[in-house]
């Protein structure tokens, strides 16, 4: 089963957090809802949530992101 949490950030941010998830080995899938809002979903298996919300803190501490 698919988990969603929908986050903001700054758009220009959006390339630095894909990366970063495509380094766990595609742990989640981003999809972008409103580029210019800064709004995007990222998706996972309900099994990696634990390991999506420690890479999600970690990556907090580099860019401004807001769970919505």
């Amino acid at each position: 089963m698919l988990i969603t949490r929908r986050f903001q950030a700054s758009h220009k941010s959006f390339a630095h957090i894909k990366y970063l998830l495509e380094s766990y080995d595609n742990l989640a899938i981003m999809t972008i809802l409103d580029g210019s809002a800064g709004l995007f979903d990222l998706k996972c298996d309900d099994s990696m949530t634990r390991e999506l919300a420690e890479v999600i803190k970690g990556i907090s501490q580099e860019i401004d992101l807001e769970e919505l």
